[in-house]
């Protein structure tokens, strides 16, 4: 008798099918596509990742993820940037917006200012909800999630983020890529391998 434990959980079928959606679903092929763009168009402009919680510590790995490639990203907190930090967003600048249910209350008083005060700026939205504030958006399932505590939804966001970073690295330059990852990862065990193949 086999008495091996299975994780046969909805979590993992709920994830599972949203990674086949996101693979087969020409909707969801064509926001991501247009996502990727967005980014590279912005690739010599400032890009801005926010997001409030659990969804801004998503935001900030799509920063940070983008940073490390030479792109000039910055985590943007919704309620520090009410507070004086929208300053550092300028003209036709990129917003990546992580929320999922869309209408966060402190990220929706941001986009509504920065889309009063800013020229051509365009906003990214990662979402199950709609955001008035949106040009474009990448749409999630509206997942059930026990007690309401963001567990598949910030797995499907990381996801994208994720996804996006890999079909950068898939469609810029490689020299490009290599020579902005070993200006920008000089530390830990990849600085390290960086640096034994320059030697």
């Amino acid at each position: 008798m086999n008495n091996k434990p299975t994780l046969n959980d909805n979590f993992l079928m709920d994830i599972f099918d949203y990674v086949k959606d996101l693979r087969f679903n020409p909707a969801r092929c064509n926001e991501v596509y247009s996502a990727l763009d967005l980014l590279m168009e912005h690739s010599n402009r400032r890009i801005f990742c926010t997001g409030v919680g659990k969804s801004g510590v998503v935001a900030n790995k799509l920063a940070i993820s983008l940073a490390s490639i030479g792109y000039p990203a910055h985590f943007l907190d919704p309620t520090s940037a009410l507070h004086g930090d929208c300053g550092l967003v300028q003209d036709e600048a990129l917003i990546v917006s992580f929320s999922n249910s869309g209408n966060t209350s402190e990220l929706a008083a941001l986009l509504k200012h920065l889309s009063e005060t800013r020229k051509e700026l365009t906003v990214l939205m990662i979402t199950s909800g709609i955001s008035p504030y949106a040009d474009f958006q990448i749409t999630m399932p509206n997942f059930y999630e026990a007690f309401n505590v963001p567990t598949k939804s910030t797995t499907a966001a990381m996801i994208i983020v994720d996804l996006l970073i890999s079909k950068i690295l898939e469609n810029e330059p490689p020299r490009y890529i290599e020579n902005s990852f070993k200006a920008n990862h000089p530390g830990g065990n990849i600085g390290a391998a960086i640096a034994n193949s320059q030697s």
